[in-house]
Formats: structure tokens, C-alpha cells, sequence
């Protein structure tokens, strides 16, 4: 089962997050016939922004934007605060190899150029939205940075997704650890040192039982678990709401595809659920139209 620890560490200095996502991505594996070097990519960007979800309050959602140049197109990631979670890519079917040592390759995937952006429902009236550059096209880095300079907060990030030889990821998870205010340096040093020697966190997902396991692996007894999250992959979608969206497009649009196709199958980005539209509920969606 997938799911968030939200916790404190070293002396209540340390916010961390961590986060298993291995069954969420596989269930998109199915649904999009992602290739291994897509379910790479979008694995890490559900992991981190299932942790940011985490770092909401009640009724707030967050929506990732990964805009690249890259194989893989433009990935997008929604969650909200009680662990829903979703996302997809443009093009599921990239899978570029590290010949080196045989390893998935973001970098290859991701191009060279590129912005991250996270928009934040508040409930305010305005939405809260930031962006960033791509400047590592490393995943982990990259969130880091935007962590760093748009949340400024200090923070490390590792993800990782362990692929399988079927092609469905064997692990799929990551954490977020955040410095709080004032954390007196010798914590700053020792955690810094600690991270370092970490093995990837595909690794550690892989060997280890649990993330508790993990984060005794990280911090030894000198943290304490705040809260414990499940996640879910779960999407938004009805024909309710793309029979809004034909209305949207007016009537001269909606007579035209009438007139054309007679009917239509729409499907939906995130969760690929098809919804079909004859021309009788066509009728009804124009004379809704203006």
C-alpha cells in the first residue's frame, strides 16, 4: 500500500517527508503503457508531489507542471491534502538507457530545457503559482532548487524508481527533508554528512521493509512520526465534467462536430476513462451552449 510519514527528526530540527509510490505508478504503468524511462519520470514527479501534497492543509490541492523539451514532452502531478494523487506524461513510450552502467536516464528523457511550476489551490482567491528553471534535468536536484528559492526553504530531496525486468517499477518512492528555522549548524553538518553517504533511494526502497526502516536507516531513533498518510491514485474526471467542457466551446464548434463526426469518444488525460457522446446528447449540449 502506498502511503506518506510526515515526521520530525534531530531534536525536532528537521521536517521530514517520505513517501512510497510504487503502487500508484504501476497502476499507471497499466493505464498509460508507460516505458520504463517514462514511468522513471513521472514515478519521481508523483513522489514529490505526493509529499507536497502532504505539506497542505485541509481542502488545499497543488498541480505540477514539468515542461520540457525532452522525450517524454510536458508531465503533470495532482495532489490534494488527504493523499489523492494523479498525474501522466505526453509521451509514455520513452526509454533511454545509460549504456555505462545500464541504468534509466532522466536526463535523456527530460531534454535541455525546461521549467518546473506548482500551482497551489488555497482557497484564496488567487491561485498560488511559482516556477522555476530546469537546471540539473535531475529530478531530486531540481525540486530541491525550487524548494530552496521558491518555498525558500532549505531542504534535500532524493527519488527514485527500481524498474523491474516485466517493466513495472519493483519500488517507486522518495523524501523531502527540510531544515526548520534556526537549526543550530552541528545538525546541519551531521545531516548533510549522513545524506551524502546514502546509497540511491531506489536502493533503499529496494532493502528496506518499510520507510520507518528507512528513516531509522537516516536518522537512527531521533525522530518521531507525526502523521501517516495513505495514498491513492484517484481521478476527477466524469462525463459530467467533459459535457461542461463541449458546452465551453460554443455552439458554432459543437455544430460543427455534429455536422462532421455525428458523435464523439472523449478520453481523459489522466486516468485514460473514455466517455462517448451521441449526436442526441450532442443536440442537448448545443442548445446548452451559447
Amino acid at each position: 500500500m502506498d502511503y506518506l510519514i510526515k515526521g520530525l527528526a534531530l531534536d525536532n530540527n528537521i521536517r521530514v517527508y517520505i513517501a512510497n509510490t510504487t503502487d500508484t505508478i504501476n497502476e499507471l504503468k497499466k493505464r498509460h503503457d508507460l516505458w520504463p524511462g517514462a514511468l522513471s519520470v513521472l514515478g519521481k514527479t508523483l513522489t514529490i508531489t505526493s509529499i507536497m501534497g502532504g505539506m497542505l492543509k485541509e481542502n488545499h490541492r497543488v498541480s505540477v507542471a514539468i515542461k520540457t523539451n525532452g522525450q517524454v514532452g510536458n508531465v503533470y502531478a495532482d495532489a490534494y491534502f488527504d493523499g489523492r494523487i494523479r498525474g501522466y506524461l505526453q509521451n509514455p513510450h520513452v526509454n533511454f538507457i545509460n549504456h555505462q552502467d545500464n541504468t534509466l536516464d532522466d536526463r535523456f528523457s527530460l531534454g535541455s530545457e525546461g521549467i518546473i511550476q506548482v500551482i497551489k489551490d488555497l482557497n484564496l482567491k488567487a491561485m498560488f503559482t511559482s516556477q522555476v528553471p530546469l537546471t540539473y534535468f535531475d529530478l531530486a536536484k531540481d525540486f530541491a532548487y525550487y524548494f530552496n528559492t521558491s518555498e525558500h526553504t532549505p531542504s534535500a530531496v532524493s527519488v527514485g524508481v527500481l524498474v523491474g525486468e516485466d517493466n513495472y517499477a519493483i519500488a517507486s518512492g522518495g523524501f523531502v527533508i527540510q531544515l526548520m528555522p534556526q537549526t543550530p549548524e552541528y545538525i546541519i553538518d551531521f545531516l548533510e554528512d549522513r545524506i551524502n553517504e546514502l546509497p540511491p533511494m531506489s536502493k533503499l526502497l529496494n532493502t528496506h521493509q518499510n520507510l520507518e526502516d528507512i528513516l531509522t536507516t537516516i536518522f537512527g531513533s531521533n525522530y518521531q512520526i507525526i502523521e501517516k498518510l495513505p495514498l491513492k491514485f484517484t481521478c476527477s474526471c466524469s462525463k459530467e465534467r467533459f459535457a461542461n467542457g463541449i458546452v465551453s466551446l460554443g455552439k458554432e464548434e459543437i455544430t460543427q462536430i455534429i455536422e462532421e463526426q455525428g458523435d464523439i469518444e472523449t478520453v481523459c488525460h489522466y486516468c485514460r476513462e473514455k466517455y462517448y457522446f451521441n449526436k442526441d446528447e450532442l443536440l442537448d449540449l448545443l442548445n446548452k451552449s451559447k
